[in-house]
């Protein structure tokens, strides 16, 4: 019989980090998913390294190279973490156009943006 705070220390370790899901810093990486013309895979390899930070309190970061691009808020429903941008290069999004974007949480831990699998790759964040 598992002990009730040995049972609670593995449920929180297998939910990743209790309420803050996949708290930490990931960076992204380009997998093709398909066909990529020699110029477009060029141009993706050459963008400045994306970045995914997720804080412990329930809030995100994104940047590319030293700009940050979104801040919001973001939650874990199942397999999926919920990002929803509340301010954007800099620019506050008024309640009535935030929205969540959906990322798939993959068993190995990695984050993917597959929002452009249709034009060929997708963004697998990895953790630092």
């Amino acid at each position: 019989m598992i002990r009730p705070t040995l049972a609670a220390l593995i449920l929180v370790t297998i939910a990743g980090c209790g309420a803050s899901g996949p708290a930490g810093t990931y960076h992204a990486e380009i997998r093709h998913t398909g066909t990529v013309t020699k110029e477009r895979a060029e141009q993706l390899q050459s963008e400045p390294q994306q970045m995914l930070n997720l804080d412990n309190g329930g809030t995100f970061t994104t940047t590319r190279g030293t700009q940050t691009v979104w801040k919001g808020r973001r939650k874990v429903e199942a397999n999926r973490l919920l990002l929803r941008a509340e301010e954007v290069n800099g620019v506050a999004v008024s309640s009535n156009l935030q929205s969540d974007v959906a990322f798939e949480i993959h068993k190995d831990g990695s984050i993917v943006d597959s929002r452009t699998s249709g034009d060929g790759y997708e963004r697998v964040y990895r953790r630092l």
